[in-house]
């Protein structure tokens, strides 16, 4: 995934076919790769950084690196007993709003960091709270399969 907003990560297109492609074959071995270089680039390269106090500044200097794409499977496995309990419990607000609390800024937190840093932190400017997010992924796919199962019995005539 190469991320091109600064909202949170939208799994919603995506999840259920997660929980699908696993029970159709557990030994199968799915990996995500996030990448922030198309945000980084856009704001890199963008005119803002040449005006700043009513004068020009010369930065940046150096010529955009990509950060390139980080592994964040984990971030999308399926939740456990202790991530459904932690969400229970701390993030209540959020999962009975069911929404997501407001992504950390990618460009303001790690525009000033250097490639290998982007790296290092991707996992946390992915989104704020990895077990919020496996939980609603697992939601997700609990709404996709009653409608799927709903829309099968009318198809049946049952």
């Amino acid at each position: 995934m190469d991320k091109h907003r600064n909202d949170s990560l939208c799994t919603l297109d995506f999840s259920p076919i997660l929980y699908v492609l696993r029970a159709r074959n557990p030994s199968l071995s799915i990996t995500f790769n996030l990448s922030f270089d198309t945000i980084l680039w856009y704001h890199w390269d963008h005119g803002e950084w040449l005006e700043f106090a009513g004068r020009a500044v010369p930065w940046p200097t150096d010529e955009h690196q990509p950060m390139g794409y980080v592994d964040i499977s984990d971030l999308m496995a399926p939740p456990s007993e202790d991530d459904v309990a932690y969400v229970t419990e701390h993030l209540e607000e959020y999962w009975t709003e069911k929404k997501m609390p407001q992504n950390r800024n990618i460009r303001d937190g790690l525009l000033d960091e250097s490639p290998s840093n982007w790296r290092v932190l991707a996992k946390n400017y992915a989104v704020k709270e990895p077990l919020l997010l496996r939980c609603r992924m697992k939601e997700q796919f609990e709404v996709y399969r009653r409608y799927r199962m709903g829309v099968g019995e009318k198809d049946r005539g049952e």
